[in-house]
């Protein structure tokens, strides 16, 4: 991951290098709807496994997932909104205390979000926020 990238991810716009002593240093600018006050998006439950940054839609512009103890996937836009269209946010039946990943699974090509839950289940669900698959672990 370059410098800019890891900017981006973060929620900031990597600046140019200042000439001289200091070019090891960089410069950062927040970008608009960053840093993420989290705590908005959350109703009642807790964000226990961190958050996943990825492209969910191959557009350029990188999304924020991440699940809460309430058992609610949430999906945030590149500027910082949360997605609350068709069934964003996802409720799953179980709290949500690991985190939320994302991965190509099949042969569309489309990322999937997974999230594991405390009913012994990893829940699969489209960027759409459909449910394609649940399965149990087994404990």
């Amino acid at each position: 991951m370059t410098p800019r990238q890891l900017a981006a991810a973060l929620g900031f716009a990597l600046l140019a290098a200042p000439a001289s002593a200091e070019r090891q240093a960089a410069a950062f600018e927040p970008l608009p709807g960053y840093p993420l006050d989290f705590t908005r998006f959350l109703e009642g439950g807790d964000i226990e496994g961190g958050v996943v940054v990825e492209d969910m839609e191959e557009s350029g512009e990188r999304e924020v997932v991440f699940g809460a103890s309430d058992g609610m996937v949430h999906l945030l836009s590149a500027d910082g909104e949360e997605r609350r269209d068709g069934l964003w946010p996802r409720h799953l039946p179980a709290p949500i205390v690991g985190r939320v990943t994302t991965a190509k699974l099949d042969e569309s090509g489309e990322v999937r979000i997974l999230a594991g839950c405390l009913d012994g289940k990893i829940y699969c669900m489209s960027r759409e926020g459909d449910l394609l698959w649940a399965r149990s672990t087994g404990s």
